[in-house]
């Protein structure tokens, strides 16, 4: 799993803070400097923080 995050964003604290209670494997990504690239909206096509891509891929 990755989380692609800001650290001070209140928005990615919440699924931050789930993901360590329960104690899941997650890779915890900076996110990109422009959220409006089309690399970063083809995982969250809104370009908002944060974004979750599953082992899947989805």
């Amino acid at each position: 799993m990755k989380l692609y995050s800001a650290e001070l964003s209140p928005f990615a604290a919440r699924p931050r803070v789930a993901i360590y209670a329960k104690t899941l494997p997650v890779e915890i990504l900076a996110h990109p400097a422009d959220l409006k690239s089309p690399e970063y909206l083809a995982i969250n096509p809104m370009g908002k923080l944060p974004a979750l891509v599953l082992d899947d891929g989805t």
